[in-house]
């Protein structure tokens, strides 16, 4: 416990070894069991803010955390009985039903997703549990812990099966007393004998580890309902790529064979946004090497998330990329312009193998004819006339400077943008763990603690403002599909209360009471009163 800035986060993110910093200086030492590495225990960590998908109930996100945490022997039946234990355990019923919301769409109160977030740790069974400023714990009244160790001691003589596992926990505990290290003298107890921590550590390597098939599956599993459960999202998504499909479709729809037509076709090539040819095996070609763009563009970005793990350095690495990619594109620079000595920076731009494979198939493939495509040129005398050359397309690929003779180079070579991309991250991602780092004090801050201490009270001729609740309740319409008024939920019942000036009011209540939802209403019309 202590005052906020007082070094508590600081002190938990210490001892479970999270901050990794050089400027972070450390002195004397940190056991556990007799053990100094951490691994030698299993440890969970509950963070301050809380990570949970809002489209999933409370045990949706305790189920697939046991999926990924639970691995065999423990079969599906059993982890599905853990989950509901932990529901039990923690109060959690009532909500379990519940998908956790957000801002948008409310859900689960503040202390039922703590909860929940304490849920999913103990999901794997720690030895050691860190909790950074977890409020949602609540206190246990009236408790005897000798009362405690009697009712486990005890024998349940009122049900045969509860006398049968009241024995069998009986016994356990008479077996653990017999073999414990407790019994032996305090000088014996590390003569030669294995302490716990080191017997953990040495069969560290034996633990199981959940395997990528199985992580691909659970997580795609909960992508896929995640994903289902908010049609919005995908409808926005649909509707935002038909719309620009179109726009970009009437502003690029079939040009002319001119020059300024050509000078279209070359950039909405570029911009790869929607340049359909006549052909079917044109426009299946396009969309390919559009896919391996969007593929790469996804793997390349995975890559700066990986090796910069905030957003503002993975953004930097990312512009500088796209920066990149648009010097050695062939678009803005022809490729045979570019100075010798950063030439060969090209060969590493995917944009420009894309958009020189995009060039190929729009002017030189799909067709026998030995100037490739031709043009519409007004001059007399068609290809065989030197001002027609400009309409050919092997004379546009040359001006554009692409060395691609073929469409497979170019395309083989997307295809290993996005699998080297990947391997890359997640090689970063496995041996570049995110580590904590301690915050910088600028040097021009000062302290204002002083200035604090002089706190002024209200001035006497300021109004003082009651809010009365008169039987005041608050529920909410649940609207069906089709668009008919459902069914509806209660969330506070009549309150009949006074806030008083001058004091502080507190409202209290357990988690999922509703004290959170009671001031929005509360406070707007006090609001809209002042002003």
């Amino acid at each position: 416990m202590g005052a906020s800035g007082s070094g508590k986060t600081c002190f938990l993110d210490a001892i479970s070894h999270r901050i990794h910093d050089s400027q972070f200086k450390t002195s004397g030492g940190i056991s556990f069991n007799g053990n100094t590495k951490l691994s030698s225990v299993r440890s969970a960590y509950v963070v301050q803010e809380d990570a949970l998908l809002p489209t999933l109930t409370v045990r949706e996100t305790l189920q697939y955390a046991a999926d990924l945490r639970l691995l065999p022997p423990f079969t599906m039946a059993e982890r599905h009985n853990i989950v509901e234990e932990v529901i039990l355990e923690l109060g959690l019923k009532e909500c379990a039903s519940t998908r956790i919301g957000n801002d948008a769409r409310k859900g689960c109160s503040g202390g039922e997703k703590r909860t929940t977030s304490l849920g999913v740790q103990m999901l794997a069974n720690p030895s050691v549990l860190f909790l950074d400023e977890y409020s949602a714990i609540s206190r246990i009244p009236n408790i005897n812990p000798a009362e405690f160790l009697i009712d486990l001691a005890a024998v349940d003589n009122r049900l045969p099966e509860l006398e049968n596992i009241s024995r069998t926990r009986v016994q356990r505990l008479k077996n653990a007393w017999q073999a414990s290290s407790l019994l032996q003298e305090p000088e014996d107890i590390h003569d030669g004998k294995e302490t716990v921590a080191e017997v953990t550590h040495e069969n560290k390597s034996q633990r199981l580890e959940s395997s990528f098939a199985r992580e691909v599956m659970v997580q795609t599993a909960r992508t896929l309902k995640t994903t289902i459960r908010d049609p919005m999202g995908i409808v926005g998504s649909l509707a935002e790529a038909a719309t620009l499909g179109i726009i970009a479709g009437w502003i690029f729809l079939k040009p002319d064979g001119t020059l300024s037509g050509i000078r279209s076709r070359e950039g909405a090539l570029y911009t790869a946004a929607a340049l359909q040819g006549p052909l079917a095996s044109q426009s299946f070609v396009f969309y390919a090497v559009v896919l391996l763009c969007q593929y790469v563009s996804v793997t390349l970005a995975a890559v700066c998330v990986a090796a910069f793990r905030d957003f503002a350095r993975a953004s930097l690495a990312a512009n500088l990329s796209f920066t990149l990619q648009s010097i050695c594109s062939g678009f803005f620079i022809q490729p045979n312009r570019i100075p010798s000595y950063v030439r060969w920076i090209k060969y590493i731009a995917y944009v420009w193998y894309a958009n020189g494979a995009l060039v190929y198939n729009e002017f030189l493939a799909h067709t026998s004819n030995p100037e490739r495509q031709i043009y519409d040129c007004q001059e007399p005398g068609g290809v065989d006339n030197p001002d027609c050359k400009p309409y050919t397309g092997i004379y546009i690929v040359e001006s554009l400077g692409f060395p691609f003779n073929s469409l497979w180079k170019p395309t083989l070579t997307l295809v290993a943008f996005p699998l080297v991309f990947f391997f890359g991250s997640a090689l970063l991602l496995k041996f570049q763990a995110a580590h904590l780092s301690i915050s910088r004090v600028r040097p021009n801050e000062k302290d204002h603690s002083a200035k604090m201490q002089n706190v002024s009270w209200p001035h006497p001729d300021v109004r003082p403002i009651s809010v009365t609740l008169d039987s005041y309740s608050l529920a909410i319409q649940k609207r069906s599909l089709t668009g008919r008024m459902g069914i509806k939920v209660s969330v506070l019942k009549p309150i009949n209360t006074t806030f008083e000036p001058g004091l502080l009011n507190v409202i209290m209540g357990p988690s999922g009471s509703g004290k959170t939802s009671l001031h929005p209403p509360t406070i707007l019309p006090v609001l809209r009163l002042i002003l």
